[in-house]
């Protein structure tokens, strides 16, 4: 059960969905919940999505590009309740023209599986911990061999492409263009790639949590001009120019923007700043509450995007354009049957139940599509003013 209005509303709600009755049944009340909840941890909900994630990558004919696994790693900011518990775990920012306006504030990142839509690992933490560096040695230990990892320009650094050339993975990071020397060259020359190696220093090598004797790390550097003219500099340990052309990484990396509508889908769609508590521990449990029901949504409708992506293929059907499931209506159907799945033991009839409404919403992929992005101010959930 993910909460969104008032706890007693939602436990009257739950037990009426539960036993099967026309009205709410006041079963237990909110104080009962409160007290059980503040046992439960919440790594509870992120190992029940590490066992998701496994059984798919086991059982399922996930898709790959050249054989490689494509992951993406970004972070957000969330705002928190303010609470003393929360300022005390989180911290606590000034923020407006004066810095008078305090606010609590969290930083969240995830790793995700860009062609199959499954979030292999997520983590959240103090405003003050770099999704770039921190968060993400949390998700480099869920990369493995045959995969290539991707980010955006505040990622790479030679740390971090040494540590998941060591777990025997790729990566695809898009650079800086004027904060390497190396990258400043290449993008002020006529060249469209080039393979360079840069030199490891003593420093580096003191930072790897796997040691190292290299002294040199190879890359190749590639140049894309974007169609506003922007020039995009990636550079990846994806060497063989046969197998990888140079071709194929403006579309490799486009699919990197898979991660940024995950968050748009946690935001606007999950809510996920929608927080149900007042302390640091149900803030956890909320995210990771969200991020498994996110998880189960990706791995229980992935035969039925499988199979609307084969059957309304444009190519092999000749219709104008090609078709997806609708992913919001997909996580709604999801949401609405965790009981079914988890209490009521009627699996079965709720998965195919499941499969005939998301396969019957689908919608046209319109390719090339551009939109501004348009900058709105960020929508306030108040944990004393929930909606009913």
């Amino acid at each position: 059960m993910i909460l969104r209005t008032s706890y007693q509303r939602e436990i009257d709600r739950f037990c009426k969905q539960l036993m099967g009755g026309e009205f709410n049944v006041r079963q237990f009340t909110k104080g009962a919940l409160t007290q059980a909840r503040a046992k439960l941890n919440p790594w509870a909900f992120k190992r029940l999505t590490q066992i998701a994630v496994d059984i798919f990558y086991e059982e399922a004919e996930y898709y790959t590009w050249k054989d490689l696994r494509v992951l993406a790693v970004d972070g957000s900011r969330l705002r928190l309740p303010n609470s003393p518990d929360i300022v005390a775990e989180f911290g606590e920012h000034g923020f407006g023209p004066n810095a008078d306006s305090l606010a609590s504030l969290a930083t969240c990142s995830i790793l995700f599986d860009v062609l199959n839509n499954v979030v292999i690992d997520s983590c959240i933490g103090p405003y003050e911990q770099s999704e770039t560096q921190q968060l993400l040695e949390g998700h480099i230990q869920f990369v493995q061999k045959g995969d290539v990892l991707m980010a955006d320009r505040g990622y790479p650094s030679y740390r971090v492409m040494l540590e998941v050339l060591a777990r025997g993975a790729h990566f695809c990071f898009r650079m800086q263009n004027d904060w390497w020397n190396a990258v400043r060259d290449f993008n002020a020359s006529g060249e469209k790639q080039r393979i360079e190696k840069w030199p490891i220093s003593a420093r580096v090598k003191k930072e790897l949590s796997t040691p190292t004797d290299q002294d040199f790390i190879t890359v190749r550097l590639i140049k894309i001009e974007l169609e506003n003219g922007e020039i995009e500099i990636l550079c990846t340990s994806l060497l063989d120019e046969q197998k990888y052309e140079y071709e194929q990484f403006e579309a490799l990396y486009h699919r990197r923007w898979g991660v940024e509508e995950e968050f748009k889908l946690l935001k606007a769609r999950v809510e996920v700043e929608a927080f149900s508590g007042k302390t640091a521990k149900s803030v956890k449990q909320d995210f990771h509450a969200k991020m498994y029901m996110m998880t189960l949504y990706a791995v229980l409708c992935f035969p039925v995007m499988d199979k609307v992506k084969k059957e309304y293929d444009k190519e092999k059907t000749g219709n104008k354009h090609s078709q997806q499931i609708n992913h919001t209506h997909a996580l709604s159907v999801v949401k609405d049957n965790l009981v079914n799945f988890f209490l009521k033991n009627i699996y079965y009839k709720a998965l195919n139940i499941l499969d005939f409404l998301v396969e019957l919403t689908r919608e046209i992929i319109r390719p090339g599509r551009n939109f501004e992005r348009k900058k709105k101010p960020k929508r306030q959930y108040h944990t004393t003013y929930k909606p009913l």
